[in-house]
């Protein structure tokens, strides 16, 4: 074999890994773009171009980090079910005998996305120090966490997903703190 056919076969190879790669990305965030199309079928969400602006936001940064790996590929998972929470906690709470119009909602919205943010938050923050996860998995998940969450708060307005991005912070911060408290009553043989 010849130099070219050489180079010729091993760009083919690299274009099938890629290609494979990428595939591989899209099939594990496949399970974003079908909470997407749920929701938007099951008309849950009162803005839902919006909504769809959102999700695939959260799909395209789900491909990516998978295609990436690594760290922020281990962070997709925990990133996504912890978005879950703020999410399905925003879309139930329009049903909570209060009233959201597409110009304003009153009552409970606020709140539970404030609610939903600080428990995805602890979610993730519990499960990266139980793992002993690194600083871009902190960056994917929180990411990841924030976008999904956002599909569910964007019913609220920009003021939700404000109000899931703050509450996120002070749960991720909390966490922070119980497992930086934990460490500190270790001795330092490493038992309690």
């Amino acid at each position: 074999m010849q130099s070219t056919d050489l180079d010729r076969l091993e760009r083919r190879a690299r274009r099938g890994y890629e290609q494979a790669r990428i595939r591989r990305a899209l099939l594990g965030v496949l399970p974003v773009a079908l909470l997407v199309a749920l929701v938007f079928c099951l008309r849950l969400h009162p803005h839902p171009l919006v909504m769809l602006v959102v999700g695939a936001g959260a799909f395209a940064l789900g491909a990516a980090l998978l295609w990436f790996g690594r760290e922020p590929a281990r962070a997709v998972l925990p990133g996504l079910l912890a978005g879950l929470l703020p999410l399905w906690l925003a879309l139930c709470s329009r049903h909570w005998g209060h009233v959201c119009s597409d110009s304003e909602c009153m009552s409970m919205c606020l709140p539970v996305c404030a609610a939903g943010g600080v428990l995805a938050g602890l979610v993730v923050s519990w499960y990266g120090a139980l793992r002993g996860r690194k600083v871009w998995f902190w960056v994917s998940a929180s990411g990841m966490t924030l976008l999904t969450g956002a599909v569910g708060a964007t019913c609220a307005g920009y003021q939700g997903v404000l109000t899931v991005a703050t509450g996120y912070g002070l749960g991720l911060a909390a966490g922070f703190m119980v497992a930086r408290l934990r460490r500190s009553r270790r001795s330092p043989d490493g038992t309690p």
